[in-house]
Parts: structure tokens; C-alpha cells; sequence
């Protein structure tokens, strides 16, 4: 699509992570990035044996979707019951609350899963460097202002400079209307503001 640089990169959630290594691939290569825009992404900390069991992924996949596990008519005692009877609830709740559509059949829902495991499975095993030059990062408004700082804190600690913009919304909800159309304005600004405008690929 574009050959040569500059590259407007960006990424939600663990998509920050995967621009930033992008970034870092393409600095390699000679080639320049002009912005990286990480959106409400959090800052990859490697350590060892930190995978999480099936259950804590399955939960944090409901989560994604949009669909908390207690909302499941559900025993006390999850881990009694086999993955994927967790997995056919979940679609039937996801169905229901019009998240994915019906006929999103088990099989292919199962394939989202294991793509998800896989996600988290390099999130963990990634091994970031420090990046030299500046990333834009929107944090969502809805949260703690300790995780807030945290976040921050943890990209700091990766990039020479982070610029932040905050924007209306928790981790799913700013990418919805209305509070998509403030992340569009303050992206765009990003954009405006930075002096290598040619052809772009986001």
C-alpha cells in the first residue's frame, strides 16, 4: 500500500502494542514514522510465567465483547464446568445483547477464542524496547486516576516522550459515538500538527 515512510501508525488496546513494535521495525529499516496514536492501550511488561489460566482469559474475552460473565445464570464453582459450555453461554449472551451476529455459529466463535489466547499469549511474551521519539496516547476518562498514571507511567518508561489526550468514555465506549467523535477530533489534531502529512497509512 505505501512503500516508503513517513508511517502514521495506531492501534486500541493491545493494537497499541503491536503499532509500537511496528514502529520500532519500520525505525530499523530507515524508514520514518511520523506518529504513533496508541488508544487506551497499556504498556507491555514481560515477565515470565505470568499466562493466565483458561477461566481469567475467557473472562477478559466476555469482557471484550461487551458481556460480563455474571450476567450468566452461572454455578458458584466455574471451573466445574468445560470450556465450551462457557464458551456456548457466551455466544448466546453475545447473540442476544446484538454483539455478534446469529449466525455466528460455535465453531467460528471457538476460532475467535483461540485467537484471543493467542493475543494474550504474545502480549505476555513480548519483549519491548525503549522507542526514541514520541507516542501519542488517548487514555479513556472512565477509570481510577492511579491506573490512569500508571498507564502513562508504563509508556514513559518505553518512549522519549509521551504526549496524552484524554477522552470521554472507558476502554470500549470511547470508540462509540459520541465520545468517538472528541478521539476523532484530538487524533486529527495529532495529525494537523505534524509536519509530515503526505500519504499516510493508519
Amino acid at each position: 500500500v505505501q512503500p516508503e515512510g513517513p508511517y502514521f501508525l495506531g492501534g486500541w488496546s493491545m493494537g497499541g502494542a503491536v503499532a509500537f513494535e511496528m514502529a520500532q521495525q519500520l525505525r530499523i529499516r530507515g524508514q520514518r514514522v511520523a506518529v504513533i496514536a496508541l488508544l487506551d492501550s497499556y504498556a507491555p511488561v514481560y515477565e515470565e510465567r505470568r499466562s493466565k489460566d483458561d477461566l481469567m482469559v475467557l473472562k477478559n474475552f466476555a469482557r471484550d465483547l461487551g458481556v460480563a460473565l455474571d450476567q450468566f445464570n452461572l454455578p458458584d464453582n466455574l471451573r466445574g464446568l468445560e470450556q465450551d459450555e462457557l464458551l456456548v453461554r457466551l455466544l448466546e449472551h453475545a447473540i442476544a445483547a446484538e454483539i455478534v451476529d446469529p449466525s455466528f455459529g460455535v465453531k467460528q466463535f471457538r476460532s475467535l477464542f483461540q485467537v484471543f489466547k493467542s493475543n494474550n499469549r504474545a502480549f505476555e511474551s513480548y519483549r519491548p524496547h525503549t522507542y526514541p521519539d514520541l507516542i501519542q496516547l488517548f487514555i479513556a476518562a472512565d477509570k481510577p486516576a492511579s491506573v490512569a498514571e500508571a498507564q502513562t507511567k508504563g509508556w514513559s518508561e518505553l518512549a522519549a516522550e509521551v504526549e496524552t489526550h484524554v477522552v470521554p468514555g472507558d476502554h470500549y465506549t470511547f470508540l462509540r459515538n459520541p465520545n468517538v467523535e472528541k478521539l476523532a477530533e484530538e487524533l486529527t489534531a495529532c495529525l494537523q500538527e505534524t509536519p509530515a502529512i503526505m500519504e499516510w497509512t493508519i
